[in-house]
């Protein structure tokens, strides 16, 4: 016989997972509407044009508003670039979209998000906690929060930074310090978001793992620096100027 403790915490397990499994529904057809309502209004749409730039002008060329503005042009986006529309993410974000560049680009955006998709799968087989099925709940309950299907319908590299971050947590786990440095390396894709993972190491002595964090970031750091040069670092820093003093609305 089932005891009272244990079935009211079954009951909770099937409620919780009816409701993330109801919002992970929800969201990604608010995902699917999007895109059919607007293909090319995310994130994604600048990252390929600023791949295309590149390839074409050059790296340093990549933060040119009227390059930009002829790229999405040429995708026939319909964007304008504004305030809060043009690209301004570290070079490696460009870099990461060019293969997907001689794509058609509903092609290309579907690539792309598969590829979020399938880190997002990998981040929660690396962290999220339980086991059996405990843990498909975790799975539905990350597609049913908003910001994870708002970054996966913009396109952004967040889910590349949040994999970063736990595959460096099981490696660490799995006594590969080194190894749990370097794949923080995708911290570069979207630093705001676990610049002070490196730190953390710092505060928890992890050498090896602090390494191997400061040798990989700072060569990417270096490559994106010789890639841009005076020039395009002088126009980046113009671009996070600009957009640090643009208000946002609360």
């Amino acid at each position: 016989m089932v005891s009272p403790s244990r079935r009211w915490r079954n009951l909770g397990t099937a409620a919780g997972a009816a409701t993330a499994g109801l919002f992970a529904v929800f969201d990604l057809y608010q995902w699917a509407a999007a895109y059919a309502a607007d293909r090319f209004h995310n994130d994604f749409t600048f990252y390929l044009a600023a791949a295309r730039i590149g390839l074409a002008h050059g790296w340093p060329s990549i933060y040119d508003l009227k390059l930009q503005q002829a790229e999405l042009d040429a995708l026939g986006s319909g964007i304008k670039v504004a305030e809060l529309a043009r690209y301004i993410s570290p070079p490696p974000v460009a870099w990461a979209a060019v293969p997907l560049t001689p794509l058609p680009y509903p092609v290309a955006y579907w690539t792309w998000s598969s590829l979020l998709v399938a880190a997002l799968a990998l981040t929660w087989y690396l962290a999220a906690p339980g086991v059996g099925r405990a843990r498909l709940i975790h799975l539905a309950a990350a597609l049913g929060w908003l910001p994870v299907i708002y970054g996966l319908q913009l396109g952004q590299p967040a889910i590349f930074v949040a994999l970063a971050v736990a595959a460096s947590y099981w490696l660490l786990r799995s006594d590969r310090p080194v190894w749990a440095g370097v794949a923080l390396g995708a911290i570069v894709l979207k630093p705001q978001l676990a610049f002070l993972v490196p730190f953390a190491l710092l505060t928890l002595r992890r050498d090896r793992a602090i390494m191997g964090s400061v040798l990989t970031l700072g060569a990417l750091a270096a490559v994106s620096a010789l890639a841009l040069g005076p020039a395009g670092i002088g126009a980046y820093q113009e671009r996070l100027n600009f957009a640090a003093s643009v208000p946002v609305a609360t």
